[in-house]
């Protein structure tokens, strides 16, 4: 059995008070809380590829050779 989980997350970018652009350590921030979340579901998730507005959950069920969405 696979199960895929796409999740997302949208940044508002935000400036230090000297000028410099403060994304990536947002980014990286949001991306571990992210990753973490997927990781109480399913501990083996090792990481996240890829991200998108929706989220939505799917199992293969072998037996029946299809993907259903939870």
């Amino acid at each position: 059995m696979t199960t895929t989980i796409s999740s997302s997350s949208s940044t508002n970018s935000n400036r230090l008070s000297n000028g410099y652009n403060n994304d990536n350590n947002e980014e990286d921030q949001l991306n571990r809380i992210n990753l973490q979340a997927l990781q109480n579901r399913d501990p083996y998730i090792s990481k996240i590829i890829d991200q998108a507005q929706r989220v939505c959950v799917y199992k293969f069920l072998a037996e029946k050779r299809e993907w259903v969405k939870f």
